[in-house]
């Protein structure tokens, strides 16, 4: 799968559309993360298992797992796959969320370092 470029998503305003939609946005910002998490490499399975008792287990099981493999957290994929049934699925997306946020970030300051040209720094503006 290409690597294709990731979004920075405001983790606040999906935890109220989520809860304002009654869960309904929780569901695209599933699907949404999983397509980032899969075009880095995450080994996650169709998103229509999160309707199918007890398969939607294993579809969070192997979400969680290639989440935590992407942000290299070997343990914290239990951490995760605990508060996506257990406490409330919203803080876990919050918290994989904020992760894709970090590596959007990363990935935004090392393009302008390659961008600018070595050895200069950039003009100050006035």
């Amino acid at each position: 799968m290409e690597k294709r470029k990731l979004e920075e998503r405001e983790v606040l305003l999906n935890v109220l559309l989520t809860f304002i939609t009654f869960g309904f946005f929780g569901i695209y910002w599933v699907v949404a993360s999983k397509r980032d998490i899969k075009s880095r490499g995450g080994d996650i399975p169709t998103c229509w298992l999160i309707i199918i008792p007890f398969a939607n287990i294993y579809f969070y099981y192997k979400y969680c797992r290639a989440a935590a493999r992407l942000f290299r957290q070997k343990g914290d994929w239990i951490v995760y796959f605990i508060l996506s049934f257990i406490l409330c699925s919203v803080i876990m997306l919050a918290l994989v969320q904020d992760e894709l946020n970090k590596i959007v970030r990363r990935e935004k300051k090392a393009s302008r370092k390659a961008a600018s040209p070595k050895g200069k720094k950039p003009a100050k503006r006035k």
